[in-house]
């Protein structure tokens, strides 16, 4: 992914700048690789409210640590009072063990790894844990593997990892046939003139225009917000 001309604009400033840094790409290799800074107090408030409505006994994480998204998961299992366990997604039988002997019933991953580990899990278990958060990467088709259709599943949408541009509310999770509908995560600012996604000002962290992914705006949520769904 090649870096907006405004991030590339801040890359010098970043070790003066107060901030965490996350990767623009998803990919450690990807050759446009730049840091974008977040707020060191942001907390990923969307994965919390659906920790919150999931009520985990405890979290397994499988996302790729060069993501940088333990600690704002770690935040999110604190205050949903579970516990989390790392699991390297390539380690695919420590998590299927987590599952049978480790207490875990709530599996965070992204989309491209959803499918394998349910199958995996269900091979050797018979069963799927009913809980998931699943990161869809803004590139790829949002869509939830079939073995996930009985699971209560919860789905965001990150233009990089540690930005979540869509997210569901309660009454969006639930809905489990038909596309995929999302809102907009709070702390962004959606311009459908000019198709970008606006982060808001923090701390010294400037507001940045960056470019989303292609949706449609939809119907009135039961919670009052706009809906999107991905354009196809």
């Amino acid at each position: 992914m090649i870096a907006s001309k405004q991030i590339q604009a801040i890359q010098d400033a970043l070790k003066s700048v107060p901030c965490r840094i996350v990767p623009t790409s998803f990919e450690a290799e990807d050759a446009g690789l730049a840091g974008f800074p977040i707020h060191p107090q942001w907390r990923w408030d969307s994965c919390a409210q659906a920790l919150f409505e999931l009520k985990p006994h405890g979290v397994m994480m499988r996302l790729p640590l060069f993501w940088q998204l333990e600690v704002p998961l770690w935040y999110a299992c604190r205050a949903a009072r579970a516990p989390i366990f790392l699991n390297d997604p390539e380690n695919i039988p420590v998590g299927v063990s987590a599952l049978q002997l480790g207490g875990m019933d709530t599996v965070v991953t992204e989309q491209r790894d959803a499918s394998t580990f349910a199958d995996c899990v269900q091979k050797e278990n018979g069963k799927l844990p009913q809980k998931w958060i699943v990161i869809h990467r803004a590139e790829d088709i949002w869509n939830i593997p079939a073995l996930l259709s009985d699971c209560k599943v919860a789905q965001e949408v990150h233009l990089f990892p540690g930005l979540p541009i869509l997210s569901q509310c309660p009454m969006l999770m639930v809905e489990t046939s038909g596309i995929p509908r999302f809102h907009i995560t709070k702390g962004n600012r959606y311009e459908p003139v000019t198709g970008n996604i606006e982060t808001l000002p923090r701390g010294g962290i400037p507001s940045f225009e960056l470019k989303a992914p292609p949706i449609t705006g939809g119907e009135l949520c039961a919670c009052g917000e706009l809906t999107y769904t991905q354009t196809v």
